[in-house]
């Protein structure tokens, strides 16, 4: 008891040197305290002699000094701390692959697949060691976390250290394990090719394009537009004319997603992108039209316009949508009477869209049909005209706005506030001002 306290004092009075003669005490109970005090200090003047204390006949001893090491993460203890993996010690070995994993020292990554692998190794410390090789994030550390997800054995941890372990060459193992007889690996594959990928996945990702399964090229193509690399517009380009109609629609999606990180850095590429989504306007797969339309929008190419004004005709609602979405990209002012026709369609969300549209190509043509739609019967659809007129500029919307803010619901009405200010007109702010204070009366009369 009196040398628990003494080394507590230690601590407080931060006295290392004083910590550090204590490892070496003839009690085991001593020299374990002072390990882990040391390692709360987390100074890295510590690190020799624990290491030192590595090599101590008490398991308990070295299992604190392990964590003490794994506190300071100190490069220089990864190298001492390997042999450590092989302690009899089942704490010993579990703290020391918790270190290594906080260390994040590659030279670490060899042993700790030896543990991942090891028969006869509890499942704990083995659940460690794959957390400590996705903390590390070494590539190498990929084939054996795959063949452990594939196994069963550890679980979610897993597919955690999985995914930061990922790179190019994880593909071909990952488009294969797209066919696994296991749910769970197929979805794991799937959600990782379809992730975040750099440049280098462009080349193998290409290449599953090719693919007999249909699975395979749709996922691929989602994982192209990922890279951010402007040689997958050719691949996807290519894919559009594919004969499933899943993997079309993953290609317009993927230029989609594709054309606003790479749009600078595309030459030729970009018209015939350009080319194959507008001719994707007339696919018979409704999902294939939905992506070519969001495609020509992102990809702002005005030579869309004409061709997204005959799809402003097509069958489905939520092309009709996208289409509409798209015009408004482009700031066509050449589509807005087509636009201004839509604000009549039967679906809330292209009437929703082509207010918004408007709102952004601003033409002054779109201001009575505009005024017009704060009297739909779809609070979304009068909210987004108030937010048009307000980007139109133009004063004549102000009596509408005005009334507008007697609107049943209240986002539009403070949708109408803020397009009333954006006008800004003194003499209609003074009038939204007496407005809204005639509305609070209303609205607390109760009160009084």
């Amino acid at each position: 008891m009196l040398a628990g306290r003494r080394i507590e004092k230690l601590k407080e009075q931060r006295d290392l040197y004083g910590l550090l003669e204590a490892l070496w005490h003839r009690r085991r109970a001593v020299r374990r305290r002072a390990a882990e005090a040391l390692g709360e200090l987390r100074d890295p003047r510590a690190t020799e002699a624990l290491i030192g204390a590595l090599g101590d006949e008490s398991a308990g001893v070295r299992a604190a000094a392990v964590r003490a090491l794994q506190l300071i993460r100190d490069p220089r203890a990864v190298d001492p701390l390997t042999p450590t993996l092989e302690d009899p010690s089942g704490e010993v070995r579990l703290a020391a692959v918790r270190a290594l994993g906080a260390i994040k020292d590659e030279r670490a990554t060899g042993s700790l697949i030896r543990v991942l692998g090891r028969e006869g190794e509890d499942r704990e410390t083995r659940w460690a060691a794959a957390e400590a090789l996705g903390e590390i994030g070494d590539p190498r550390a990929f084939e054996p976390l795959f063949a452990a997800l594939v196994e069963d054995s550890l679980g979610r941890v897993t597919k955690r250290s999985l995914y930061r372990v990922l790179s190019a060459e994880a593909v071909p193992a990952l488009i294969d394990a797209l066919s696994d007889r296991q749910p769970e690996v197929r979805l794991f594959a799937k959600g990782a090719l379809v992730g975040w990928w750099g440049s280098d996945a462009v080349p193998p990702l290409a290449a599953a394009l090719r693919s007999r399964d249909p699975e395979v090229r749709s996922v691929a193509a989602i994982g192209l537009s990922h890279t951010s690399d402007p040689r997958a517009a050719e691949p996807l380009i290519a894919a559009l004319q594919d004969p499933d109609a899943k993997v079309r629609s993953a290609a317009a999606r993927g230029l989609s997603v594709l054309f606003p990180s790479v749009d600078g850095a595309l030459g030729p590429e970009k018209t015939r992108a350009v080319a194959a989504l507008i001719e994707g306007l007339s696919d018979r797969s409704s999902a294939v039209r939905f992506w070519a339309a969001r495609g020509l929008g992102r990809a702002k190419a005005p030579d869309a316009a004409a061709p997204l004004t005959q799809a402003l005709r097509d069958r489905d609602a939520r092309v009709r949508s996208a289409v509409v979405a798209a015009l408004g990209e482009l700031h066509s002012e050449e589509s807005a009477a087509a636009l201004i026709a839509t604000l009549r369609d039967r679906s809330e969300a292209v009437r929703r869209e082509s207010a918004a549209a408007l709102g952004r190509i601003g033409s002054w043509d779109a201001l009575d049909p505009l005024v017009g739609a704060l009297g739909d019967r779809s609070a979304a659809v009068r909210e987004a005209a108030a937010v048009a007129l307000g980007g139109l500029g133009c004063p004549d919307a102000s009596h509408a706005l005005i009334a507008a803010l007697n609107d049943r619901e209240p986002r539009v009405r403070n949708a109408a506030e803020s397009a009333l200010k954006q006008l800004g007109d003194s003499q209609v702010t003074a009038t939204v001002v007496e407005a809204l204070r005639e509305r609070s009366e209303r609205r607390f009369a109760w009160l009084r």
